[in-house]
């Protein structure tokens, strides 16, 4: 729908380093990722990331804003997002206080 977009947010304690990732599922099978690894080189006005946040023990969040009408346009092959909460701190989930919300949200 126009105008219409997804963030997809996930916000933590206890742990320097969480990566929120979107990964675009495509028609033939194959994978195209969305993360602080690639959005950097391929940032465009369908998909916004907030940036990669490493240090945030005391509370750390990051997010994508997707506006789903420019997304299909620009990426006609990918048929699902599949967003992925990944420790890079040494730590097992359990022991982090993490929040991940993909909600809609009005334009």
């Amino acid at each position: 729908p126009e105008g219409k977009k997804i963030r997809a947010f996930t916000y933590w304690e206890k742990v320097d380093d969480i990566d929120l990732s979107v990964m675009g599922l495509k028609e033939d099978g194959g994978i195209r990722e969305f993360s602080w690894r690639t959005m950097a080189a391929a940032a465009d006005d369908c998909i916004v990331f907030s940036g990669d946040q490493t240090s945030g023990y005391n509370g750390g969040s990051e997010y994508f804003d997707i506006d789903i009408q420019l997304f299909r346009e620009k990426h006609p092959d990918i048929e699902y997002l599949v967003f992925s909460d990944n420790v890079y701190s040494g730590k097992m989930f359990s022991s982090c206080g993490i929040r991940f919300f993909p909600t809609p949200r009005p334009a």
